[in-house]
This record gives structure tokens, sequence and C-alpha cells, in this order.
């Protein structure tokens, strides 16, 4: 009887441990999570912010043509060997 409690007391154990463990392991993807989260937010704000006015229009276009690799019908995009986009025309 002695020997099932002492089996069951060790069961108990290792199975806390290895909840600890992986509590410990969650904590710390939490915390790169919202690390990362306000991360994005600081990016987003500052994005909100140029599209509400706060961006001129030479830069807005510099901005859409390199990004995100826009062109003005008759332009021909081209990849450099690094994979930058550049607009030419």
């Amino acid at each position: 009887m002695i020997t099932l409690a002492a089996a069951l007391s060790l069961y108990a154990l290792a199975s806390l441990t290895a909840t600890l463990t992986e509590t410990k392991a969650c904590g710390q993807e939490l915390a790169r999570l919202e690390a990362e989260a306000a991360q994005l937010e600081k990016e987003n704000s500052g994005l909100l912010l140029m599209t509400q006015g706060g961006m001129d229009e030479d830069t807005a276009e510099r901005l859409a043509r390199e990004r995100l690799g826009l062109a003005y019908p008759g332009d021909t995009n081209y990849l450099s060997g690094d994979h930058e986009l550049h607009t030419g025309g």
C-alpha cells in the first residue's frame, strides 16, 4: 500500500513538474507575442498617420513604387539581383 501511494505521489510530482515547465514556456511565448503585437501597433499607428494626410503626394508615390511595386501604365518593373524592385519608364 505504501508503495502504491509513493508511486502515485511520484507520478503527481512528475506531472506537476511537466505542467510547470509547459506553463513557463507558454509565458515566455506570450511575452514574445505581446512585444511583437506592441511593435506592430506602433508601426500601424505610423502608417495610419501617413494615410491620414500626413504624407505628401510625392512620398506616397515613391512608397507605392518601392514597397508595393506599383507603376504607371507603360512602365516596366525590374527586379535587381538583390530582389529590390525598381521601376523604369
